[in-house]
């Protein structure tokens, strides 16, 4: 999977959270806010080209303290 930006990072902690984007693009179900098209759903493919994304993932923050959600928005080409 092809992602625009490539990595996906808390500005605030300084850590990564681009699997935990790629994970919620994977799954089935929320918190993918953009997912394709109604007539992707409705005939069982996808978009052809890229597609827009955001999903909702969560920081742990520094050694467990300032843990938090953050809305992560971008782009996907398969």
């Amino acid at each position: 999977m092809n992602l625009e930006p490539e990595r996906y990072e808390c500005a605030e902690h300084d850590v990564d959270l681009t699997e935990q984007v790629q994970v919620a693009l994977d799954d089935d179900g929320p918190p993918v806010a953009y997912r394709g098209s109604l007539r992707g759903a409705l005939f069982g493919g996808r978009r052809a080209g890229p597609s827009p994304f955001q999903v909702v993932v969560r920081c742990p923050g520094v050694g467990g303290a300032g843990e938090h959600t953050l809305t992560c928005n971008g782009t996907r080409a398969s």
